[in-house]
């Protein structure tokens, strides 16, 4: 099992991205609340965290969101529950609901921001200067967009014909695997490597016939995902993965929710992660 650990590049990189950010300030006095972990990520990335009053459930990086108060996860929002922190604006992306909930806090007179689940390497820096105009940290952000953008250049991303197989699930009786069209379909891409199932789009409930005729390389999951699953021990135990590579020689990647499948700042640090792993495996 391969588990993600930052070296001493990846480490370089982080402190990159956040020495450009060091000399903000807030110009603004607003209640924000953020409903998505990769718009808080970005959020403290433009040092705007002195006017962050609430998070969802989602936003556990940095460390500190963990500390604000939380209004729960970001597709089970109620309106009480936000409207207690009497927010001027709740930013997230088009996931977020129900939408009984969005439409009650715009007709309460709540700003509601939300952007859209795009899974492109453009996604980070379109948020990035969206966020920047929207709290009047241009500048900032166009100076954190340029080295997002500059660090994803840097990767050189080598193609491989490594076969991706992303899993899915929160505990044994429900496991999905990732067709086209989702963030970690584009993940992989991305990073270099196929996705092992293309006949489909979305997600779709695992079976062992899927998983034998897919025949994957290595097997990628979100680590709380895998945690909630039951651990490497039960990933190894599905019927069928014993007979594809991945099973056979073990090859599982464990990378952190947020961080796989965010497409926020940290995104060139999760392709250079992914692509390291494929051209290791191949």
């Amino acid at each position: 099992m391969i588990r993600f650990k930052f070296s001493k590049e990846t480490g370089l990189l982080c402190l990159s991205l956040l020495l450009i950010t060091s000399h903000a300030v807030a110009k603004t006095n607003q209640r924000i609340i953020s409903v998505n972990g990769t718009i808080t990520e970005i959020i403290y990335s433009l040092k705007l965290e002195n006017q962050l009053v609430a998070v969802d459930s989602t936003s556990y990086y940095p460390k500190e969101a963990t500390s604000l108060p939380n209004v729960g996860y970001q597709r089970t929002l109620t309106t009480e529950g936000i409207l207690n922190f009497k927010p001027t604006q709740v930013i997230g992306l088009e996931s977020a609901g129900p939408v009984a909930t969005i439409q009650n806090l715009k007709d309460a007179g709540i700003p509601v921001t939300l952007f859209s689940d795009d899974f492109k390497l453009e996604t980070p820096t379109y948020r990035v200067l969206e966020i920047g105009k929207l709290f009047g940290k241009e500048k900032e952000a166009i100076t954190l967009a340029k080295n997002i953008k500059e660090q994803i250049q840097k990767i050189n991303i080598k193609k491989t014909n490594i076969k991706v197989l992303f899993i899915y699930s929160r505990n044994p009786s429900s496991v999905f695997i990732s067709g086209t069209g989702t963030a970690a379909h584009a993940m992989i891409e991305l990073s270099g490597a196929k996705n092992a199932v293309n006949e489909f789009s979305e997600y779709k409930p695992l079976t062992s016939e899927a998983l034998v005729k897919a025949n994957p390389d290595i097997i990628l999951m979100p680590e709380k995902s895998a945690i909630g699953f039951g651990g490497e021990k039960a990933i190894w135990e599905i019927n069928g993965m014993n007979l594809t590579r991945a099973g056979k020689e073990k090859n599982l990647i464990l990378l952190d929710d947020l961080l796989l499948l965010g497409f926020g700042p940290r995104l060139p640090i999760a392709l250079k992660t992914l692509n390291d792993q494929w051209k290791l495996i191949e």
